[in-house]
């Protein structure tokens, strides 16, 4: 299937040329990189005020997944807690995780 014609004033068409030093290309480069994008299309979205975010690394994704699976068993440990349970022994299978955890991002920053 062909991709969809573009109305006239959303084409990219006109041109702008932009005069950069070495260096100053060497950090627009080196920022478009952190946000996963091109150069050109970097310094579009700077030229015209949006804000680039830097993209988001796997190892983001997947601490992300896993800390919000761990704040869901903290949630359901607290309302048992309050309910009156007995939760010692998950608490501490809980904290086990969160340890491991803490040394992976550890490991993954860096010394």
């Amino acid at each position: 299937m062909a991709r969809p014609t573009k109305d006239a004033t959303d084409r990219r068409t006109e041109r702008f040329n932009l005069r950069l030093t070495i260096d100053e290309l060497a950090h627009v480069q080196v920022q478009a990189g952190h946000a996963g994008i091109g150069a050109h299309e970097y310094a579009r979205r700077r030229v015209l005020g949006h804000r680039v975010s830097p993209a988001r690394s796997q190892i983001d994704s997947s601490i992300l997944t896993e800390l919000n699976r761990i704040g869901v068993n903290l949630n359901q440990l607290a309302r048992s807690h309050h309910s009156g349970d007995a939760v010692q022994d998950e608490a501490a299978v809980l904290l086990a995780r969160v340890q491991g955890l803490i040394e992976q991002i550890g490991g993954a920053l860096g010394p």
